[in-house]
């Protein structure tokens, strides 16, 4: 249960069936989906949340319609569950020629220059337009 959210949200079903004690109170905020649309949050709670060890406090939106529970930002990072940016970092200097050397010897190594010949006529092109990306990526 992990996520890029603000908060940390449950469907209502899950409120209903796990949290059948707590109590909602009215929420403060209007919160949005990827989409930016309004969703529809009946109300928030707070509670703790554990895990391997590590607790925090957490307030919990609970919103009708939602399919997946997201667990927020804060919670995250709160519990050690956020990413470790140093790895990251490493990963993205990290030299692929150094690290595989074997991925580039051998088939498909190309000494020296290469050149196309096209046919007489021949209208080079490519393919260069715009792709779609949906909002949640």
């Amino acid at each position: 249960m992990r996520s890029g959210a603000d908060h940390t949200v449950l469907p209502a079903n899950v409120f209903q069936n796990v949290f059948q004690n707590a109590k909602l109170e009215p929420p403060d905020k209007i919160l949005c989906g990827p989409d930016r649309n309004p969703l529809k949050t009946l109300g928030k709670f707070k509670t703790n949340i554990e895990y391997k060890g590590k607790s925090c406090t957490e307030e919990i939106y609970v919103i009708s319609n939602l399919q997946t529970r997201l667990l927020g930002k804060p919670a995250l990072f709160s519990l050690g569950l956020g990413p470790n940016l140093n790895s990251i970092f490493q990963i993205s200097v990290a030299d692929p020629k150094a690290k595989f050397p074997e991925l580039f010897k051998g088939l498909g190594v190309k000494k020296g220059y290469y050149s196309i010949k096209l046919k007489p006529g021949a209208i080079p092109f490519a393919i260069t337009c715009p792709r779609r990306v949906p909002i949640p990526f």
